[in-house]
């Protein structure tokens, strides 16, 4: 084996948290906030995992922290993982992206340190088209 150092690179797992809308499917977003990355910016409920802690679990704990909701593991399916670099800073990423179709409880702003949700689209959910129309992307790709 050679003596050069395998790569290593931060971890995170984000949560589409899913449900099925009158105008379409929809998914929750929160805005980062406090002294954290992209704080101010809108994004998926998301976080890292522990130490000696399966992704699952992560985003299940993420959850429960960042909305208040329960998930049942059984629920929670791994959908895309990507490997990127942010915009900030020159080391790389990997984002686990899991998508939760069923939970318990109504989301809210639990971890009020690090994130706030707000209301979008008469709840906490915003129409998935209409994210796709601001970016430009085209739903047959989804």
């Amino acid at each position: 084996m050679s003596a050069q150092r395998r790569h290593t690179v931060p971890v995170d797992v984000h949560l589409l948290l899913r449900r099925d809308g009158a105008r379409g499917p929809e998914v929750l977003l929160s805005r980062r906030a406090g002294p954290v990355y992209a704080s101010g910016m809108w994004h998926l409920p998301s976080g890292h995992p522990e130490a000696d802690e399966d992704f699952v679990r992560a985003v299940i704990r993420e959850a429960r922290e960042e909305t208040g909701i329960i998930i049942d593991a059984a629920d929670v399916r791994a959908v895309v993982t990507v490997h990127h670099r942010p915009p900030t800073g020159s080391s790389s990423r990997l984002g686990v992206f899991f998508e939760v179709r069923g939970w318990s409880g109504r989301p809210g702003g639990q971890d009020n340190l690090r994130r706030t949700v707000r209301r979008l689209d008469a709840g906490y959910h915003v129409v998935v088209e209409d994210i796709l129309k601001l970016s430009g992307t085209n739903s047959q790709y989804l």
